[in-house]
Order: C-alpha cells, then sequence, then structure tokens
C-alpha cells in the first residue's frame, strides 16, 4: 500500500511539473455582437504577435511567420464583411531568421472580423489563429475559439482546442511517470520495497 501512494504521488508531481512548463505568453479575450468579433490580447513582455499578412510580406525561401488568421468552422445567418484587422502599436522591420519584412504586435493587439447578421437565427463557430515569439523561440501556432450564435442546441458538449490539448498533455506525461515507475519497480525491486 505504501508503495503505490509513493508511485502515485510521483506520478502527479510528474504531471503537475511538466504543465507548469507550458508557455502561455498571450491571453486573449473576446466579445462578439451583430457587427464584429473581437480578439483583445496582452502579450508578455519580450514575445510578440504576427500581423495579418500584407501585400509587402514576401520570403525568400518561401516561408514565414504564422500570420493572424480569422477562420470559419460554420456559419449560417451571417456573413463576414472584409477581412481580418489588426489595431495596436504596429512594428515593422526585415526578419533575418524569415528572410522577409515581418509586422507584429508588442504588449497587446487587438483583432477585429467585421460581420453581418443576415437571419433572425445565426450560429457562427470561428477561431482566431496566430503566431508568437520572443527572441530564442517561436511557439506553435495558437488557436483562440469563439462561438456567437442564436441558435438553442440540445445537450452538444463540446471541447476547445487548448482544452482538447491539454488533456492530451496530461495524458502523454501521466503515461511515461507510469512508464517510469513500472520499470523502476521492476528493474529495482529491492530498493522501493
Amino acid at each position: 500500500m505504501t508503495r503505490r501512494l509513493f508511485l502515485l504521488s510521483i506520478i502527479c508531481i510528474c504531471v503537475h511539473i511538466c504543465q507548469a512548463q507550458i508557455l502561455e505568453p498571450v491571453k486573449f479575450h473576446v466579445t462578439g455582437d451583430s457587427t464584429r468579433i473581437v480578439f483583445k490580447a496582452k502579450i508578455e513582455k519580450g514575445w510578440h504577435v504576427y500581423s495579418v499578412v500584407d501585400s509587402t510580406a514576401s520570403a525568400e525561401d518561401g516561408y514565414g511567420p504564422t500570420w493572424a488568421t480569422f477562420n470559419i468552422r460554420h456559419i449560417k445567418g451571417a456573413s463576414l464583411i472584409g477581412s481580418l484587422l489588426a489595431m495596436g502599436n504596429e512594428q515593422k522591420e526585415y526578419d533575418d531568421m524569415f528572410g522577409m519584412n515581418v509586422s507584429y504586435f508588442e504588449d497587446s493587439v487587438t483583432f477585429i472580423q467585421n460581420i453581418k447578421i443576415t437571419d433572425k437565427h445565426y450560429d457562427i463557430d470561428c477561431y482566431l489563429e496566430y503566431g508568437t515569439c520572443d527572441d530564442v523561440q517561436c511557439l506553435p501556432p495558437t488557436i483562440v475559439d469563439y462561438k456567437y450564435s442564436n441558435v438553442t442546441t440540445t445537450n452538444k458538449s463540446t471541447i476547445t482546442d487548448s482544452q482538447y490539448k491539454d488533456n492530451l498533455l496530461t495524458i502523454f506525461f501521466a503515461g511515461i511517470a507510469l512508464s517510469t515507475a513500472i520499470y523502476c519497480k521492476n528493474r529495482y525491486p529491492e530498493k522501493l520495497s
């Protein structure tokens, strides 16, 4: 019984430590109404979020940062007006790593997608995808989910992309911790008794 409690404690500590290492330098607050969807971000010091792609961006090697994009999974009873807008203190410079001119924001940024409600029953399932870097590293493209609707659904459970990623990471690291504990128990049974 003592060994099981010890192993469970080790697993819990490993999972907690691994989850604490996930970087989230950008925090979003999303709002929407009948005319627009607004993604407001606070960016940690030292990090930046790339703007929407503009016509001056041209990569020599055919790649670049993850530009901010507005994406639709499902839309009914509404339509988009124009493209995603970026507001804030935009910085523009040539980036040696990407080999191109880039536009980005530090401290804060607001992305706005204008919409038009076209029917009394509307349903929008969308997300903002963006890229963020500091002077040392870039994080994988990140998604900010948003749903705006006046359509009622019946017992539909959903999980956001970030919750899904967190659950996968927890299961992955718990599996590693459990495998390590089992290996140690089989390899060194006399030390764990």
